[in-house]
């Protein structure tokens, strides 16, 4: 969110093709006048003709990102297509508009165009509600280290009917993405040391532990010949009012079969 005083600085705008986002993409990608941008796309299986083909369409209809000054989005629409509007609102009787922080763009961008693995994206009324398919209150702030989300910064979290933990990442007050990643891959960023299912970041107060030697914090000098492994104890608290199984589901990444 922003309030435009500057409207030199480049910042990625959040905006809406009321009429088309065809048309606003069409245009934005344009050689000689276009912007950079960005629109979140998903695969959808559609029946032409009585085949099976996967078409790319947009996640939330006429979303666009858009990076650039307000003054050159002023001209691009003033010159090339004036449908294109900025999603503001009022606050204390001055105009917001609402912005993009780059890194978490960055972040969010580098996981939608992994076209060969599997993304999934959620509407933020899917997010830490009732019933939610994701709690970012149980999720750890992670970077990836690794693959083809290498220097991605989300949340690794467990997503309802997904088996395994996911990376999350989220833009505040519209949509997340999420994308399964090897676990080997995360390093733990912010930490609730209530928690003790991941390693902590370095905290000198509180002495070195297993977290800050297996992620090579500042001031921990390791051979690169060694080999770290560690064993994380949980203490549990049973719920009388829960069967065995479903103490064992909450938190878990299996299913019943494998459970028992």
């Amino acid at each position: 969110m922003v309030n435009v005083l500057d409207k030199d600085k480049i910042l990625w705008y959040v905006m809406r093709a009321y009429k088309n986002e065809n048309t606003a993409e069409d245009r934005l990608s344009n050689e000689t006048y276009g912007l950079e941008y960005f629109i979140p796309k998903q695969k959808v299986l559609r029946t032409v003709k009585g085949k099976k083909v996967f078409f790319m369409v947009p996640v939330i209809h006429s979303l666009v990102f858009v990076h650039a000054s307000h003054q050159k989005i002023v001209d691009f629409k003033h010159n090339y297509y004036y449908d294109l509007q900025f999603v503001t609102w009022k606050s204390g009787g001055e105009l917001v508009y609402l912005t993009v922080p780059d890194e978490d763009m960055t972040n969010f961008i580098k996981v939608c165009k992994q076209a060969d693995e599997e993304v999934h994206f959620y509407k933020i009324s899917e997010i830490n509600k009732e019933k939610d398919k994701i709690n970012i209150e149980k999720g750890k702030r992670v970077r990836v280290h690794g693959g083809p989300f290498d220097q991605v910064e989300g949340y690794f979290i467990k997503v309802a009917k997904k088996r395994g933990r996911q990376l999350v990442v989220i833009i505040p007050d519209l949509l997340a993405v999420s994308a399964e990643v090897k676990q080997e891959y995360i390093q733990i960023i912010d930490w609730d040391y209530g928690n003790t299912n991941y390693p902590p970041r370095i905290d000198w107060n509180r002495g070195i532990g297993t977290g800050q030697i297996l992620n090579h914090e500042e001031g921990i000098s390791i051979s690169p010949k060694a080999k770290i492994g560690y064993f994380a104890q949980n203490g549990y608290k049973y719920n009388s009012n829960q069967n065995v199984m479903e103490f064992m589901q909450k938190d878990c990444d299996y299913n019943i079969s494998e459970i028992r």
